[in-house]
């Protein structure tokens, strides 16, 4: 087995991994890190916090629930909280793939 993925998971994989390294790389631009925010601060100490969910961007319009930051938000939240919670993008990687692998077709 080649361990491919199909196009559509490539490009989720893809749009995740730029997303985390919005989310984690301290040399973001501010214009891109500020699309994304977390459903809870930092600091407060939740079971939701623990998920490390994204709040997803208000939209009143099909044509925006397409864009990058409402897709890489359904992306994001979407992942298991392992996933969620890598600290290094390798490691973030090579979990998503797996994931995607282990999807039914």
């Amino acid at each position: 087995m080649l361990k491919w993925l199909p196009i559509r998971l490539r490009r989720n994989s893809r749009i995740l991994s730029l997303l985390f390294n919005i989310l984690h790389n301290p040399k973001t631009p501010s214009y891109l890190r500020e699309r994304f925010s977390f459903s809870h601060p930092p600091d407060a100490l939740c079971r939701s916090h623990l998920k490390n969910l994204l709040k997803s961007p208000p939209h009143s319009t099909d044509f925006y629930s397409y864009s990058f930051t409402a897709h890489a938000v359904r992306l994001w939240n979407s992942l298991p909280p392992d996933i969620r919670a890598c600290q290094t993008l390798p490691i973030f990687k090579s979990r998503v793939k797996e994931h995607y692998l282990s999807l039914p077709s």
